[in-house]
């Protein structure tokens, strides 16, 4: 029990170092989020803005390694069209498109697969109102932390943040959803 209380506390320091969120009170709960939200931005934008954020990650790498990269990361990345978020029991589920995510919203690291098959460790939590999905796995991680706009939860804010041995800065961008 001690070494798995120390592995979630150590994974909350790690998100909020990673995300640069600081723990206090918050307004806005997860039952806030709960629904179904549509991608705002045209598809061909939404696309052009995360090709963009992999090009500036991945512009210091070399000619050899550069294309390379670039065509893993764009595998990972798309512009979903929808994000549905749930709660089932005391698990909240985020369906990112065609691929669903469940994980407590304890903090706890929840073993999965990737949509490609690799294991991962999913965290989710909400952090001052915002609600973090976190993916660790072999070759980096990935965070996407959902915000609500002050419209009362109309409009949604996935905000992306990749960082990976691999690349010489992490691959960051922003898309808008609304309900």
């Amino acid at each position: 029990m001690k070494k798995s209380m120390m592995i979630a506390f150590s994974a909350l320091a790690l998100i909020s170092m990673f995300l640069g969120i600081s723990f206090g009170q918050s307004e806005i709960t997860f039952e806030q989020y709960i629904g179904t939200y549509k991608l705002v931005t045209p598809a061909d934008a939404a696309a052009k803005t995360i090709k963009n954020a992999i090009e500036a990650a991945t512009k210091e790498l070399n000619l050899v390694k550069r294309p390379i990269a670039q065509a893993l990361l764009k595998r990972g990345h798309q512009a979903f069209p929808t994000i549905e978020i749930s709660r089932q029991g005391l698990q909240a589920v985020v369906k990112l498109g065609n691929e669903t995510f469940r994980a407590g919203l304890d903090g706890k690291p929840f073993a999965d697969k990737s949509p490609d098959g690799q294991d991962i460790t999913i965290i989710h939590m909400m952090f001052k109102g915002k609600f973090v999905q976190h993916f660790k796995g072999e070759k980096g991680m990935r965070a996407n932390t959902f915000s609500l706009d002050s419209d009362g939860g109309g409009s949604l804010t996935l905000s992306v943040n990749v960082t990976s041995p691999q690349l010489p800065k992490p691959v960051k961008y922003t898309l808008h959803y609304k309900k």
